[in-house]
């Protein structure tokens, strides 16, 4: 189920449950907005909202500027505890957090977003050996993104990830029950 390098979802099980034929997902190119459709009403029609956790406020600042630009709402803060806030006032499509931060660790903060809000995908990044990786991928990260990486790789993985929550907020919404 994990992401990692940001492969695509199309056709993948959500949660036990197969993705119906009633429901569809379209994407505009640039990702300016995502709407998802559940027999016909809309789900969602907006810029997928990202939170992105990261202590240094410069590559924090970077990251929200790359994702802005290929179309997303995106949030920076500095810390696990602002992130929880941030998630607490409003609905977000994924978050985007460091491993390494004062206050709150990357791993600390995908415990409770994967307590509190399941259907939030949680992408890790740090610079950190292959063994943090594992540890978050099996406490339900979404995917690792290995530093340094590219904008390519971010925006690959943020984009599935996004997609990841619409497909599983519009199960949600559309009350299916598994086959």
């Amino acid at each position: 189920m994990p992401v990692v390098g940001g492969m695509a979802i199309a056709g993948e099980m959500a949660r036990g449950f197969p993705i119906p034929r009633f429901c569809k997902i379209r994407r505009s190119m640039a990702l300016a907005g995502t709407t998802v459709q559940c027999a016909g009403a809309a789900v969602m029609e907006s810029r997928p909202r990202v939170l992105v956790v990261e202590d240094d406020m410069l590559l924090r600042g970077v990251i929200c500027e790359q994702l802005a630009h290929a179309g997303y709402e995106a949030q920076g803060v500095a810390d696990g505890a602002e992130a929880v806030r941030e998630l607490r006032n409003g609905e977000w499509e994924t978050v985007l957090t460091d491993w390494g931060m004062p206050r709150m660790d990357g791993l600390e903060l995908l415990r409770i977003i994967t307590g509190g809000w399941p259907d939030t995908p949680v992408v890790m990044i740090s610079g950190e050996p292959s063994e943090k990786a594992m540890q978050a991928l099996r406490c339900g990260a979404f995917a690792w993104i290995q530093k340094p990486y590219g904008p390519m790789q971010l925006l690959q993985t943020v984009r599935a990830a996004v997609e990841r929550a619409c497909v599983l907020r519009a199960l949600a919404r559309c009350r299916l029950k598994p086959e």
